[in-house]
């Protein structure tokens, strides 16, 4: 049966609920940092959760000085926990639809074979770890 909006269900509850890995936690976490001023016991109602909030919270998120990738990994996190809502007829769109953050490409920077030879020259006490290490490194 679906859910009919009254935009008065906990956000945070949902978004807890919707928190899938590590990526998600922490974008929680800084939702929660973001509205601690809006929540009222520890609760945020969807009907809070507009596009004003959506476009404050990324803002609040460069002024903290995070970095660009940071910012767009947890809109792109906020973005699927709402679409989901969106899905299960919790609320009726999805209001950081169009917040917009460019992902900006980083340099890699790999091991030299000088770097790998030396640490075949060392010991370490987790052998299992080293391989393991080792083999991320040769299958990259």
């Amino acid at each position: 049966m679906p859910n009919f909006y009254n935009g008065k269900e906990d956000f945070i509850k949902y978004y807890e609920s919707k928190c899938k890995d590590k990526a998600y936690k922490s974008s929680l976490v800084l939702i929660k940092e973001f509205a601690k001023n809006k929540l009222s016991n520890e609760t945020l109602p969807f009907n809070k959760v507009d596009e004003k909030f959506c476009e404050d919270f990324k803002n609040w998120m460069f002024s903290k000085e995070y970095k660009n990738n940071t910012v767009w990994v947890t809109i792109l996190k906020l973005k699927t926990v709402l679409y989901n809502a969106v899905k299960e007829k919790i609320i009726p769109f999805n209001p950081a639809k169009y917040v917009r953050v460019k992902l900006q490409e980083t340099e890699k920077v790999y091991l030299t074979f000088e770097e790998l030879q030396m640490m075949y020259a060392n010991e370490y006490k987790d052998k299992e770890l080293y391989r393991a290490f080792l083999f991320a490194c040769y299958t990259g």
